[in-house]
């Protein structure tokens, strides 16, 4: 994504305090990258991939903070997937400053940054950009609920039970923001499902 053109109100401070926040999260470091010529956390900025990305305000706003902007992009996206895959009554307030939070500075008062908190969360209260969408939904096959379930019971059988966690979403949704050690994660919607294919086959995670 170019930089702002000159003449535009740049990010307030608490908002750039945001971005630097959520370019620290320890979830990027267990992103990888193809080896291309373009830098490892552009390959990874996918909300700039598209043409038809939208323009909105915090991923605009981040273009102003070179590779820590792209970072922080990268796990805006991230938290944008999870919070689609929420019912649609669910605050997803306590998952955004919670990854805002791990990176603040110490004696940072998360509740100081409640406004571009709450902006966040009614971006990802949105549909996700097309293209975004459209990647999301080719990395699993559609299947009925029969067959849905019907193929996760097979993934159980092939591990033993004490490894396998069941897993949706909404049940915790930070989870996969944090290092599940030891565990073979098997979704129990295909939301999830979608959304682990996402971390894996796109930010190369697990």
């Amino acid at each position: 994504m170019a930089p702002p053109r000159k003449g535009t109100d740049r990010p307030s401070p608490r908002a750039e305090r945001t971005y630097k926040s959520l370019a620290s999260h320890p979830a990027l470091a267990f992103m990888r990258a193809p080896d291309t010529p373009r830098p490892k956390w552009e390959n990874l900025d996918y909300y700039t991939h598209g043409v038809d990305t939208r323009t909105e305000e915090h991923f605009r706003g981040a273009a102003y903070y070179g590779e820590t902007g792209t970072k922080a992009r990268v796990m805006m996206l991230f938290l944008w997937l999870i919070a689609q895959m929420l019912p649609p009554d669910s605050d997803a307030s306590s998952l955004v400053s919670g990854a805002v939070a791990q990176g603040l500075p110490a004696g940072e008062d998360i509740e100081d940054y409640e406004e571009v908190i709450h902006e966040l969360v009614d971006t990802f209260r949105r549909p996700l950009p097309d293209h975004i969408k459209k990647t999301l939904e080719s990395l699993c096959p559609r299947r009925s609920d029969a067959e849905f379930e019907a193929f996760m019971d097979l993934v159980r059988e092939s591990y033993r039970e004490d490894v396998v966690f069941d897993y949706a979403v909404e049940d915790a949704p930070s989870a996969l923001l944090n290092v599940l050690e030891g565990v073979v994660i098997v979704p129990r919607k295909p939301g999830t499902e979608r959304l682990i294919a996402w971390c894996m086959d796109k930010f190369f995670m697990g």
